[in-house]
């Protein structure tokens, strides 16, 4: 890749922090101030913390991973991006860990909050724990939009998965089930978070195969 690529990565990844990103950061933070209007964040222990974080926090993965494919959803700035000397695979990548850099702050002072309010609990595990149920959420989101191109129905996947979680319980979901922290299972994270990165994977090739294939 030229130096030119590169350059053009980087400032079109600059681009995107400062245009793309900041209504979403604003949504997530707004979300988690939320929490303690709708739950009780005091004095938590292992299992009330990854209540908290499981089945409320985690889903601002879905709010911030689509991110990695929006911009190009609109028409101007994607014949732009095809125009310039872009390195396509290293942009996407990179907007991933932006999505993923941002989730694992914004959980990380989530769970710093609970802990000033007198929590009790792992905040490494919890933190991880949490963040593995969002980069799922999140990567099943952007694989579906990757294959359907629509935004709407990019949602509707990690709805029913997280409907499926609360209603069917850990014993007929397995390692899918998404709430672990809370129902005391230690297993589990580490399938989602490598599921999350399959997710990712293929939603770039599914997306490298379209750029071929027009």
């Amino acid at each position: 890749m030229s130096a030119a690529g590169w350059k053009n990565c980087v400032t079109l990844l600059r681009l995107d922090l400062r245009c793309f990103y900041p209504g979403t950061v604003a949504l997530s933070v707004l979300w988690l101030a939320l929490a303690p209007l709708l739950f009780g964040i005091d004095n938590l222990d292992s299992a009330g913390a990854g209540y908290v974080l499981e089945r409320y926090a985690s889903v601002i993965g879905v709010f911030l991973f689509p991110r990695v494919l929006l911009p190009e959803q609109e028409e101007n700035l994607r014949e732009a991006v095809e125009a310039k000397a872009f390195p396509r695979g290293a942009v996407f990548l990179g907007r991933f860990a932006l999505s993923a850099g941002l989730t694992g702050l914004l959980l990380g002072g989530f769970v710093g909050v609970l802990l000033l309010r007198g929590g009790s609990f792992s905040a490494w595990g919890h933190l991880s724990g949490a963040l593995s149920t969002a980069l799922a959420l999140g990567a099943l989101c952007l694989f579906t939009l990757a294959v359907s191109g629509n935004v709407v129905a990019g949602y509707f996947p990690p709805l029913v998965l997280y409907l499926l979680c609360l209603f069917l319980g850990p014993g007929r979901l397995g390692r899918l089930y998404l709430f672990g922290l809370s129902a005391g299972l230690s297993g589990g994270k580490g399938f989602l978070a490598a599921a999350a990165l399959i997710l990712t994977a293929a939603a770039l090739a599914w997306q490298a195969l379209q750029r071929k294939i027009r």
